[in-house]
């Protein structure tokens, strides 16, 4: 996939996501990012992060790697990390869309270890018709954003206290 797609796709509202172009931008950002974030903490603690770490949505298991003597570390990790929790809602929300689904269906990608289950599920679904996704609109899916963005933090308090 071509870099100025990606980019159109990951930050764009009017590109359909189909079930191709979401695993595709998906494990291509989720390997990118993973490598990125591995890289910067090895040069700072030379600790290695595993893809079980990576994957891990534990609070625990990140502040184990970087530990409290590298918050420059952690601060430069939720920098980076800020285009990723951009990127994945949007696709999400219009992959969901080209599926026949709500866009508040992807709010699915923010509950911890089921998000992993229902991106593979819109990774298998075909895409259904084209007029759910012209009724949406770049307004409606900023609005689904915003909100979801703000859950996030209820949902990892959440996860916290159950875990």
């Amino acid at each position: 996939m071509h870099a100025t797609r990606l980019g159109t796709l990951g930050f764009g509202f009017d590109q359909r996501v189909d079930r191709h172009a979401y695993p595709l931008s998906g494990f291509a950002l989720m390997a990118f990012k993973y490598a990125t974030d591995a890289l910067i903490i090895w040069a700072a603690t030379g600790a290695l992060r595993t893809p079980p770490d990576y994957l891990s949505p534990l609070l625990s298991t990140r502040l184990a790697i970087v530990a409290r003597n590298h918050a420059d570390v952690l601060v430069i990790l939720v920098v980076w990390t800020l285009p990723f929790a951009w990127i994945g809602p949007s696709m999400t929300v219009r992959r969901a869309l080209d599926a026949g689904l709500s866009a508040w269906s992807a709010l699915v990608f923010f509950v911890p270890v089921v998000n992993y289950l229902w991106m593979l599920l819109l990774c298998l679904l075909p895409t259904a018709s084209r007029a759910r996704f012209q009724r949406w609109s770049p307004r409606s899916a900023r609005h689904c954003a915003r909100y979801s963005l703000q859950l996030r933090p209820l949902l990892r308090w959440a996860w916290r206290r159950c875990s």
